[in-house]
């Protein structure tokens, strides 16, 4: 079978969280033999570079070094290029993953706060938001471990049928058993005493809906273990993390501002932020016009 990542992107910032997501993204390049891209971005606050090197000399030769010292040290076996470049950290992420035609990102997710907080974290919300190519992302301490069990979560859009192919791929290729969590949001009730529906309504339309998902994108064949809760979506899917014990979570992501962005921040983001284990972010692929 052809190999899910043929080219991954890793970018770094040289804290212990970037090397450690880093030796991730060598883990899977070297069962693969994928080409890793190892990338650092030196910020410029300034838009204009042209403006800013007529009052500076801008040089990459000193990161390139950086980066050379990493590679040796961490991507032995990989084949993997360096880049170096200035500019605002996410953008340029997001260009170099399009230009180089890239299948997966993986980054570190920091735990900071103050002013750390808001430009790192920044960053990898912002990636995490907007690239149109999976991102792979790890959490302080987090790592795949085997690979052995997959939890994907499915909300039924195009974004989440995307998300739940590429989990089966990886479960292909990697041997790993396939969890499916289908969550039914509560719906907003003014009423003093909320209507609850029946149970078993509920949850076995949840469970048919899973079913019918599974046999019309994985094959009528495939096994999945089907779950169901409802709730919260994200403290939900924190809470099955807890049951079933994966080494990954796969979901869609979904590029949304203003009140569409307060509920994906409410799920995708916080599951990022909150899992015990990596979390894989995916989104459909474009549809040509």
């Amino acid at each position: 079978m052809t190999t899910i990542f043929r080219k991954i992107l890793c970018p770094v910032a040289f804290s212990d969280n970037s090397m450690a997501a880093l030796d991730q993204a060598a883990k899977l390049a070297r069962k693969s033999d994928s080409l890793l891209y190892l990338m650092h971005v030196q910020f410029v606050p300034m838009s204009n570079l042209d403006e800013l090197a007529r009052e500076v000399t801008l040089s990459t030769e000193p990161g390139k070094l950086q980066l050379e010292r990493v590679a040796r040290k961490h991507l032995a076996k990989v084949r993997h290029k360096l880049l170096v470049q200035f500019g605002k950290p996410a953008e340029l992420i997001e260009k170099a993953a399009e230009d180089l035609d890239i299948d997966l990102i993986v980054m570190a997710i920091h735990e900071r706060s103050g002013i750390d907080r808001l430009f790192l974290g920044s960053i990898a919300e912002h990636v995490l938001r907007s690239s149109r190519r999976p991102v792979l992302s790890f959490g302080p301490g987090t790592a795949l471990g085997a690979l052995k069990k997959i939890l994907c979560l499915v909300d039924l859009d195009p974004d989440s049928v995307a998300a739940l192919k590429v989990g089966w791929r990886l479960a292909q290729e990697y041997s790993a058993t396939v969890s499916l969590l289908r969550v039914v949001p509560v719906p907003f009730e003014p009423s003093e005493v909320p209507v609850e529906p029946v149970t078993h309504e509920w949850e076995q339309n949840a469970r048919d809906q899973l079913a019918k998902v599974a046999a019309e994108n994985l094959g009528a064949k495939a096994k999945c273990k089907l779950v169901v809760r409802r709730g919260d979506p994200a403290s939900a899917i924190l809470e099955v993390e807890k049951e079933l014990r994966p080494d990954l979570i796969v979901m869609a992501s979904h590029e949304q501002s203003g009140l569409s962005h307060l509920v994906f921040g409410s799920v995708a983001e916080r599951t990022v932020r909150e899992s015990l284990v990596p979390v894989l972010t995916v989104r459909a692929p474009q549809s040509a016009d």
